[in-house]
């Protein structure tokens, strides 16, 4: 089970909604906001930039997850994930996309956010017959606080901007 709130423009789900992964996202960047030093938008509340490393630690838990390295990606959860998400809860809904649109084949560029005390990563991700995103949210200390793999084509579910 989940819940959702949007507060002045600020989405926020908690929980395990439909079978998509387990995490928290906030994601919000406001008109005019401040760009930091690797070009990405700073948070306008607290003026923080996103991790420099985001990129590179984004396309880790990727291949972590298209080589079903299920315990690698676990291991980087913080302590809210790994307590409710097991294993074969992370492994399931990966499975199941494979399922449906088949084999992985790339990804693409990775588009970076951050809102409060996070930093938001939004990869798109291409496979045979479909594409998808991964959306990874990472807390200062690089653990991860959320973790999607969304249908950029259903609404609400835009994928094509970490700050959307």
């Amino acid at each position: 089970m989940g819940d959702a709130n949007n507060q002045g423009g600020d989405f926020e789900v908690r929980g395990t909604i439909k079978g998509a992964l387990h995490g928290r996202s906030t994601t919000r960047v406001e008109p005019g906001a401040k760009i930091g030093h690797y070009s990405e938008p700073i948070d306008p509340q607290t003026g923080e930039a996103p991790l420099p490393e985001a990129v590179e630690l984004a396309l880790t838990v990727i291949d972590d997850l298209i080589r079903a390295r299920w315990a690698e990606v676990r291991a980087r959860f913080d302590d809210t994930m790994h307590a409710e998400l097991s294993e074969v809860e992370l492994a399931a809904p990966w499975s199941q996309i494979a399922g449906l649109v088949g084999s992985y084949q790339g990804h693409g560029d990775t588009d970076v956010a951050r809102s409060g005390d996070r930093t938001i990563t939004n990869t798109p991700l291409a496979f045979e017959a479909g594409d998808f995103v991964a959306r990874i949210t990472f807390r200062n200390d690089r653990t991860i606080s959320g973790l999607y793999i969304l249908n950029p084509d259903l609404p609400g579910r835009s994928g094509g901007s970490a700050a959307t």
